[in-house]
């Protein structure tokens, strides 16, 4: 069971001309979103952006600059009907240009799922012989795994590439139901990125009951 979700996607321009973002913003303000500015620091020197709330909820985000947008979400439903929003929204901005455009799709994906003891899933997964080997080792006789990461794809444009990581979250006493899963997802096509996220309920669902086991 995911408990709860944020949900972070990003469509960056890394070749091509700028995102008109202010007709973005004026775009956004007519579909009542709320407008704040900010200036942020980059390697290539400031960056102004437009936070743009959402008006259903008054939680979620749409941010645009001249590079791109993001969505910023709590909701594993709602985040779609966002990222539809902000694509419909860039296409009308970037007009033919859109086609000459090479993108860089990111999301980085935090979800807290509940399980029956999430540091005994994260312990089932290592090779226990190694392990008490290690223990030996180094004399610590509690020294355990917190933690296991797995990836699939390939690293390099313009393929998917994405890590997951799994951990528990740490409780001051007893034992923790909650392992917290990121999800770190690199890509170059849209559609592949959105049937990524459209997918994530499902894929982390059967992920855990697969781990369970």
């Amino acid at each position: 069971m995911i408990e709860n979700a944020r949900l972070v996607y990003k469509n960056l321009i890394r070749m091509g001309p700028e995102l008109n973002f202010e007709l973005f913003k004026t775009k956004l303000i007519e579909r009542k979103f709320k407008p704040n500015e900010r200036i942020i620091t980059t390697p290539e020197g400031p960056l102004k952006e437009y936070v743009m709330t959402e008006p259903k909820y008054l939680r979620d985000l749409i941010i645009v600059s001249r590079k791109g947008f993001v969505v910023d979400s709590r909701d594993m439903s709602y985040v779609l009907d966002l990222i539809n929003l902000a694509y419909e929204i860039y296409e009308e901005t970037m007009m033919d240009y859109v086609e000459y455009i090479q993108t860089e799709i990111v999301g980085i994906y935090d979800l807290i799922v509940l399980t029956k003891n999430a540091e005994e899933v994260i312990f089932s997964l290592h090779d226990k012989a190694k392990l008490f080997r290690i223990r030996e080792g180094i004399k610590i006789n509690d020294f355990r795994p917190f933690g296991v990461t797995y990836a699939y794809g390939i690293p390099q444009a313009p393929h998917e590439f994405v890590t997951i990581n799994l951990s528990p979250v740490v409780l001051p006493f007893g034992k923790t139901a909650r392992l917290k899963i990121r999800i770190n997802y690199h890509g170059m096509d849209s559609e592949k990125g959105i049937i990524f996220v459209r997918n994530l309920k499902d894929f982390v669902s059967r992920l855990i009951s697969t781990l369970s086991e």
